[in-house]
């Protein structure tokens, strides 16, 4: 379960992120983990590969391969 992401859900922000952390409540096995950033519009939004924190396998870090445009995201 998804306990807390940041950025947080809804948050607005003045500039792009360099990466999204989600932390769950268990340890997450990558290799049987999907994750995607979706657009308003429900497209896919190209991300780098997703790792697990070095001190905490709760923790998924997602870098963004580019800025992201201003709007809502998924």
């Amino acid at each position: 379960k998804l306990t807390t992401a940041n950025p947080p859900a809804s948050a607005v922000l003045q500039a792009s992120p360099k990466e999204l952390v989600l932390t769950f409540s268990e340890a997450i096995e990558l290799g049987f983990s999907q994750f995607a950033l979706m657009d308003a519009k429900q497209r896919p939004i190209v991300t780098a590969k997703p790792s697990l924190a070095a001190t905490n396998t709760n923790q998924v870090h997602i870098a963004l391969t580019q800025p992201l445009d201003a709007g809502t995201y998924e």
